[in-house]
């Protein structure tokens, strides 16, 4: 799980920090849609690999589908509505 945080820490940054490169305006509840995916993301994937240590398949692929389906809706959505709103102001 360490791997998994130091993994999500990398992109965060890498993130934010292209966010600030490009001058892209994020709204501020964009940036809680992201938080709340990111975290139901982390807990996903934290129990999709504990259930499948404890020999649990079938648990484990039903997290990754009704926890992880909503955590990617959760995370492509502000992503999109900051690319379209920027590409709409630049045009």
């Amino acid at each position: 799980m360490f791997f998994v945080g130091l993994l999500f820490a990398i992109v965060l940054a890498v993130l934010i920090t292209l966010i600030i490169v490009n001058k892209i305006s994020v709204r501020w509840w964009e940036w809680v849609l992201f938080a709340i995916g990111a975290i139901l993301l982390l807990f996903t994937v934290q129990n999709f690999l504990s259930s499948f240590s404890e020999n649990e398949p079938i648990v484990a692929w039903r997290f990754l589908l009704v926890l992880g389906l909503p955590a990617l809706i959760f995370l492509i959505i502000p992503v999109l509505l900051a690319v379209r709103r920027n590409s709409t102001a630049a045009a």
